[in-house]
């Protein structure tokens, strides 16, 4: 009984994730993540699966007759073969690939050995063993089609319109403002927004998520953002892989010059990136090429306006796009609006720190509506 309690208690485990998730749960993820460690967040019933078809293996010796045990696992790796082909609940590609072929080679040994069983009273190996390899190859094609559909459908709608590329300590709260922003557009267009604290299960797939599933890389462009090597590898990774850049240009950016990109090998845990394949001049590339996307300037004082003409530029922008950057028009000076006088309530920042005025705008959001239902009470 110890086995199926330890599935049921999986089960409420992965039906409880979304609500602990919304709810900030980090101890939750600390405790469960493991279970995630191999599929994407939102195919996590897939790793119930698994280890429910482990568990069926397990019992499988206890099968008194050679020819049912070898068919029983014949079932369990032809369903386990067509989910990961149609479901590709791995979290990247080349994960989904290796999983398809290792259930393809255990299929393939558990048929070709089956002919080869003991001719036990009543078991009909041959005309058995035949029908399922019949049945496995007229249905191979139905797989190849749907897995086909699905990889087509993946390219041209990716899981994330927009991945915000940033740092933390210069822009973690502007990337919190920026992605509450894009939330409604990113539901129109079929995707998301991802933001690491928030979709990142598994830090070593980080890169993979750039490669495999995000439409457009906002660049958050702070002064520090390229001496951060996990930065600097989303970078790099969207270069390589064609995928469109956007990115913002705080005001205390500046553009790599050709000192900067030759010592680049001297930021802190450079090395992390090349041990995870990644080569310098590839790096040095995506530094040299970075100029040339098209890019918004943040203002020195940001304000609700600059920050409604940010979110529509990032969502509206065509892909591809190089050219010269563009500042943001409709500044006010003070930063402050002039119907200011008429709010019963006020959130004080300081109107020079990005990051302080976009905590502010982040708290207004949350807080207006439990103290009025007038939108202009703070």
């Amino acid at each position: 009984f110890i086995p199926i309690g330890f599935l049921v208690g999986v089960f409420l485990v992965l039906y409880k994730f979304d609500s602990r998730m919304a709810s900030g749960d980090v101890e939750y993820l600390k405790k469960f993540g493991w279970l995630l460690v191999r599929v994407k967040p939102e195919s996590r019933w897939f790793a119930l699966f698994t280890l429910a078809r482990n568990l069926l293996i397990a019992l499988v010796p206890a099968i008194p007759v050679a020819f049912w045990q070898t068919f029983v696992l014949e079932v369990l790796f032809v369903i386990s073969f067509a989910a990961t082909l149609i479901m590709n609940p791995g979290k990247s590609d080349a994960a989904n690939a290796m999983d398809t072929m290792v259930n393809a080679t255990i299929l393939c040994v558990l048929f070709l050995s089956a002919p080869f069983l003991p001719d036990e009273a009543g078991t009909k190996v041959p005309e058995v063993t035949f029908a399922l390899l019949l049945a496995l190859f007229l249905a191979f094609p139905i797989f190849l089609i749907l897995y086909l559909g699905r990889q087509l459908a993946r390219g041209q709608q990716k899981q994330y319109a927009w991945f915000l590329c940033h740092q933390k300590a210069a822009a973690g709260a502007f990337a919190r403002l920026l992605k509450i922003s894009l939330t409604n557009e990113a539901q129109r267009q079929g995707g998301s927004v991802f933001l690491d604290s928030d979709d990142l299960i598994d830090l070593s797939k980080l890169f993979a998520y750039v490669r495999n599933d995000v439409k457009t890389l906002v660049v958050l462009a702070s002064r520090e953002i390229f001496r951060s090597f996990w930065c600097l590898g989303e970078v790099t990774t969207a270069t390589l892989q064609n995928v469109d850049m956007a990115p913002v240009h705080f005001s205390d950016f500046t553009l790599p010059d050709q000192k900067s990109i030759d010592d680049v090998n001297g930021i802190p845990g450079f090395e992390k990136l090349i041990e995870q394949g990644f080569l310098i001049t590839d790096i040095k590339k995506a530094l040299s090429n970075f100029e040339k996307w098209t890019c918004i300037m943040m203002p020195a004082q940001l304000n609700e306006p600059q920050l409604t003409q940010i979110t529509t530029w990032v969502a509206k922008r065509g892909s591809a796009s190089f050219g010269k950057c563009r500042s943001t028009i409709g500044s006010l000076s003070s930063g402050v609006s002039e119907s200011a006088h008429d709010r019963s309530n006020y959130i004080l920042a300081d109107l020079d720190n990005t990051e302080a005025v976009s905590a502010g705008l982040i708290l207004s959001r949350l807080v207006a509506p439990l103290l009025s239902a007038d939108p202009r009470a703070i």
